[in-house]
C-alpha cells in the first residue's frame, strides 16, 4: 500500500510543477547546445595541443 500512496504523491507533486512554455523550452535547448558546442571544441582543440606539445617534447 506504501507503494500506491507513492505513486499518487508523485502525481499530485508533478501537477503542482510550473512546466515550460514551448519559446521558453526552445531558447534554453539552444543555449545547452551552444554551450556543449563551443566546449566540445574546447576540449578537441586544448587536447590536440597538449598532443602536440607533448610530441614536440619527446626526446628521439
Amino acid at each position: 500500500m506504501k507503494f500506491k500512496r507513492y505513486i499518487k504523491g508523485v502525481i499530485s507533486e508533478g501537477k503542482r510543477v510550473r512546466w515550460c512554455k514551448g519559446e521558453e523550452l526552445r531558447s534554453s535547448i539552444f543555449v545547452v547546445l551552444a554551450y556543449t558546442i563551443f566546449f566540445a571544441l574546447f576540449l578537441m582543440l586544448s587536447d590536440a595541443l597538449v598532443i602536440r606539445l607533448l610530441q614536440a617534447l619527446e626526446f628521439h
